[in-house]
């Protein structure tokens, strides 16, 4: 018993840096069983608008196995994130695993719409199914529907529009020709490094952490759910939900768009 105390002890030691970025990052913006797919920390969707956004991913992921999210936050910062929204975005995209593709029937075709108002950024990120084809049709989305409302500070009429139009897009499939793009798509992020303590931590992040907390919990007792806590994530700000899941197995492939005002 000493021994394995020992061990985990310098699991821990071992652990604590990726650990403290793990606290930072919200839990899956879904309930076990429902799929929450409209995450306002930032408070700027209003109701009548979440419902006319949740209708579109409803559509979407019922009807098109796309489970579009929006994360509205009020700074990066706030999660421990110096860096790129790029970078953040597939990073929680990869943490969520947005997508299906653990399923028979799935696919790896989820969008992530994340939207910081304090820092003025805004980022679409793909699943791996739509590569790198539809990067340019997702930036012409960013800079026709979202980033004008934007600059007006209507983000829920943005981000609503967006979701719109992101819903067409789910509607295609991703080996289609995409519609020709009325901008060029930027410049594509390596999501797997970077100096900011976040990329290319998505899977080392839920391996270790997962294993230190099975083995804390088998020597201590469980006594309630696991996870990671919600702490002043609050469930109160999710919307648009309804069964299904849209948390299973997706992975980003670098690709989306990103956009400032």
């Amino acid at each position: 018993m000493k021994s394995l105390i020992r061990a985990i002890s310098f699991l821990a030691l071992a652990l604590a840096p990726r650990l403290a970025i793990a606290a930072s990052i919200p839990p899956v913006p879904a309930e076990k069983g429902e799929g929450f797919f409209i995450q306002d920390y930032a408070g700027v969707i209003d109701e009548s608008v979440r419902k006319q956004i949740a209708g579109h991913q409803q559509a979407a992921f019922e009807n098109h196995d796309t489970p579009i999210i929006v994360v509205t936050i009020s700074r990066m910062s706030q999660y421990g994130h110096s860096g790129s929204i790029e970078k953040l975005a597939t990073e929680w995209f990869n943490v969520w695993r947005i997508g299906t593709a653990d399923r028979s029937d799935g696919a790896n075709k989820g969008i992530l719409m994340l939207v910081s108002v304090g820092d003025r950024k805004a980022r679409i990120e793909l699943g791996a199914d739509w590569g790198r084809g539809w990067d340019g049709h997702c930036q012409s989305i960013m800079q026709s529907h979202m980033i004008p409302n934007f600059k007006q500070e209507q983000y829920a009429v943005g981000i609503a529009s967006g979701v719109a139009a992101l819903r067409s897009m789910a509607e295609s499939s991703p080996s289609a020709t995409p519609p020709a793009a009325s901008l060029p798509s930027r410049v594509g992020h390596t999501a797997s490094r970077g100096s900011n303590g976040l990329g290319g931590c998505g899977s080392c992040l839920a391996a270790p952490f997962a294993l230190l907390m099975a083995i804390m919990g088998a020597i201590f007792g469980k006594g309630g759910g696991g996870g990671f806590s919600s702490g002043s994530f609050s469930s109160s700000s999710s919307g648009g939900g309804y069964s299904g899941g849209g948390f299973s197995g997706g992975s980003s492939g670098g690709g989306g768009a990103s956009g400032s005002w």
